[in-house]
């Protein structure tokens, strides 16, 4: 591959700065170490020192060195003597006027930035090298850096970060940002939602219908045997589906006069009928503990008891704020289930002391 682009040019920080948000979701960098200005700035050092598989390798204090004046001299050989300089302890400054962050910043840019770069495929670690070994050993991968050429632009850009993704990004990873995107096209004619009867339902345009989407569309395909949607509510709408007729074969009566779950689903594909609560949470409200006990008394008040139903709190993705703030609160024995990750769900378990279980015992039963 030439890199005759990356001897004139370097793209701007701000430039980088868009296209790693073109690359990368939040779902994938949670905590922002590499779509905020630090990965940017991370990403310019390296292309402006020409560190792309092995032509150059950089230790993660270069970044700490760079300047916005220096980041102004674009001349190639300017531009391998700074690099040179700073990577020679000898020759290297103490004390760099502008520069971008303090030295000791150097720790943080390496366990967060970088390592959450190494992760996704995008730097390349040097092999071979003790972990306290203080030579460089940081290097962009190829294809990624050439994300990076200003001459590439448009939909020509936008096939060139598809091509990447499909080849870096492990199915999981490449299906969370699908799956992410999908759910933000909901627009103002609403939310179309396809029951597991057939049926379409439209629901307010919004986060929370997207998530109920999710849930009636895959979360119940792949964890009830035979689903069926007794009831979808909505703040606009008290009731927006009401199957009387399931209700009525299972005995489970729904009081609009109640404070109502977001979706109730159930398993008709058992013995027994499993009743579902399920709350789509894209704010507030997950099933805690008060609310659990709530839904236990629509439930038992139905005629139903322990056995007989259960609880889901339904978030877009585990990394988002909302999940990570609420998940604290959410009540033991109820389930987890995020709309990115749709095969999964998380059973939060609970023991008490007379119980005995082990861990591999616990693994036995999953599988």
């Amino acid at each position: 591959m030439s890199y005759g682009w990356l001897s004139t040019e370097v793209p701007s920080v701000d430039e980088i700065s868009r296209r790693l948000n073109m690359i990368f979701t939040k779902e994938l960098d949670p905590n922002g170490y590499i779509l905020r200005d630090i990965g940017a700035r991370t990403i310019f050092v390296m292309l402006y020192s020409f560190s792309v598989q092995g032509r150059n390798w950089i230790r993660p204090a270069i970044i700490t060195c760079m300047t916005d004046q220096q980041a102004q001299v674009k001349e190639e050989k300017a531009r391998y003597l700074w690099l040179e300089n700073n990577l020679n302890r000898k020759n290297k400054e103490k004390d760099i006027p502008g520069r971008w962050y303090k030295e000791n910043t150097r720790e943080s840019i390496r366990d967060e930035t970088i390592r959450t770069l190494v992760h996704l495929g995008a730097i390349v670690e040097k092999s071979g090298l003790a972990t306290t070994s203080p030579a460089p050993r940081y290097t962009l991968q190829t294809d990624f850096a050439e994300l990076f050429n200003p001459q590439l632009v448009d939909e020509e850009l936008n096939q060139a970060i598809t091509n990447w993704q499909e080849s870096n990004l492990s199915a999981i990873a490449r299906a969370r940002i699908a799956i992410s995107k999908n759910m933000a096209t909901s627009n103002d004619d609403g939310v179309l939602v396809q029951l597991p009867n057939g049926e379409v339902r439209k629901l307010s345009t919004g986060p929370s219908s997207d998530i109920a989407k999710a849930v009636v569309e895959k979360m119940s395909k792949r964890f009830l045997k035979e689903p069926a949607v007794l009831l979808i509510s909505e703040s606009a709408k008290k009731i927006v589906v009401n199957d009387e007729r399931i209700c009525s074969a299972i005995g489970f009566h729904i009081d609009v006069t109640k404070v109502l779950p977001d979706i109730i689903m159930v398993d008709l594909g058992r013995r027994e009928p499993l009743i579902v609560f399920v709350e789509c949470v894209a704010t507030d409200g997950p099933i805690s503990d008060r609310r659990k006990l709530e839904l236990i008394s629509i439930a038992e008040e139905a005629g139903y008891r322990g056995k007989d139903y259960t609880f889901v709190t339904a978030f877009k993705d585990r990394t988002d704020q909302v999940s990570r703030k609420l998940t604290p609160s959410i009540a033991w024995d109820t389930f987890v289930w995020y709309a990115t990750e749709p095969n999964s769900i998380i059973h939060m378990f609970e023991g008490n002391e007379q119980m005995i279980i082990s861990l591999g015992d616990m693994l036995d039963s999953s599988h």
